[in-house]
């Protein structure tokens, strides 16, 4: 990077990985930003988010760099709710800039859901930036809740998440996977079982390790 930072300011980065939500909409349903939800979560204090982040704000934080395209992924959402709120929120933010950003989405699917295909279709079909799926996987077998994002162990093991898994490569869609480092045998025997699925490893594994009964995050 040179003195004046040109390089900074020059170089077209496409971020490929971050986050929008809308809380001025009562309508909307974000499970970790309500007003009410525990700040407490691995990723830090969320009591500090607890505010509309638009694509206008992100463009305004990452105006010193020359971001050219962006890929948005799936927050929490109480989707029994609301189905498509968010989606339908982030599709129309594209409009508000001259680069289209996000230009790509990625959407929550629960791949044992058995209304599955018909979530897909309509994903593909009314929603025209999703590219790919994701469904937070992270499980540990402790007493620190905050750390395990699903409702059970065995999900990438399990013969009808695998099923619903072999549904996206039919309608073009990538996975986002999110896991723990000794979730990465189940994933990888996935990968092999499914070499036409593209698969996007999140956060690095999100390799956590135990040090003095305390969990660190290494990334």
């Amino acid at each position: 990077m040179t003195d004046d930072g040109s390089l900074i300011s020059s170089f077209p980065i496409v971020d490929a990985h971050h986050h929008l939500w809308d809380l001025s909409n009562p309508n909307h349903h974000y499970k970790h930003l309500r007003h009410e939800a525990s700040g407490d979560h691995v990723a830090g204090d969320f009591n500090r988010l607890k505010s509309t982040y638009s694509i206008k704000d992100y463009l305004n934080d990452t105006q010193p760099y020359h971001v050219v395209k962006s890929v948005h992924i799936a927050v929490s959402y109480d989707r029994d709710v609301d189905p498509w709120g968010d989606i339908e929120w982030l599709q129309k933010q594209m409009e508000t800039n001259e680069n289209r950003l996000p230009n790509a989405l990625v959407a929550y699917a629960n791949l044992t859901d058995d209304q599955l295909e018909k979530r897909l279709l309509t994903l593909t079909n009314q929603f025209k930036n999703v590219r790919g799926i994701r469904q937070m996987l992270n499980w540990l077998d402790s007493k620190a809740k905050i750390y395990t994002m699903c409702d059970r162990p065995d999900y990438l093991i399990d013969d009808k998440w695998k099923k619903g898994f072999s549904l996206l490569n039919k309608y073009g869609l990538s996975f986002d996977l999110q896991i723990y480092q000794h979730q990465m045998n189940d994933a990888a025997q996935l990968a092999r079982e499914h070499l036409d699925t593209t698969i996007i490893l999140n956060h690095c594994g999100k390799s956590i390790f135990r040090k003095k009964k305390i969990f660190k995050r290494s990334c």
